[in-house]
């Protein structure tokens, strides 16, 4: 349905809620999708009018950071998918149920390399990660899915086959707080067993950065 991600949890009494969300700027769905979707309204749109009212699928609103929308300008773009996403995220904090948890699929591995220290930082990552607990998320575990057949178009590709399944859940307002030390020593020792069960499930290696991601955090 053309409905907007940010609201459309506003009339669903206790949502449970799995998504896929955007990915950044790694894919334009919008302009994909009319492909098909100039087939669809010619076939369906008798049955399903207030769907396919629009000759082409509506692209101003949709969340993703592509530069030619705002003339270019990459801040703007990444500002309209950044404002979106923490809208998104915010409603389904508003609204998430205490007998399920929210689960957020990601398969998005894009870096960007920071010129001063050599570092390489994963953009996607590190806004959904702001998203989440600026939100009231706490992330409660994590699962590597292998959601991606690598064939065809792909296979030519340094394409991912696994998702991330992030686990999420209300964190409460009395939750204690721990320093960078603290942090970076449970990191330390827990994360090493954790990759070592993702080697003896056979993850494949090119997934194994992406799929240390979600424990990580």
């Amino acid at each position: 349905m053309q409905r907007d991600s940010a609201r459309a949890l506003s009339d669903v009494k206790s949502p449970i809620v799995s998504t896929d969300p955007p990915y950044y700027d790694n894919i334009g769905y919008a302009d994909i999708s009319d492909f098909f979707y100039v087939w669809l309204r010619r076939s369906l749109s008798a049955l399903y009018p207030a769907e396919l009212t629009t000759l082409l699928t509506p692209k101003q609103q949709e969340m993703i950071a592509t530069p030619f929308r705002f003339d270019g300008d990459k801040q703007a773009a990444r500002q309209h998918f950044e404002t979106g996403l923490m809208s998104a995220f915010g409603l389904m904090r508003q609204r998430a149920v205490d007998t399920a948890p929210t689960t957020i699929f990601y398969a998005y591995k894009q870096t960007e390399k920071h010129d001063d220290d050599r570092r390489e930082v994963s953009t996607g990552w590190e806004t959904m990660l702001s998203g989440l607990i600026s939100n009231g998320f706490q992330i409660t575990g994590t699962w590597p899915v292998r959601t991606e057949l690598v064939t065809a178009l792909k296979k030519e590709m340094s394409a991912l086959a696994t998702s991330v399944v992030l686990v999420c859940r209300p964190r409460p307002d009395d939750a204690p707080m721990a320093d960078i030390g603290e942090f970076n020593r449970a990191l330390a020792t827990e994360l090493p067993e954790v990759l070592q069960r993702f080697i003896g499930e056979h993850i494949a290696p090119v997934d194994l950065p992406q799929a240390s991601i979600g424990p990580g955090m």
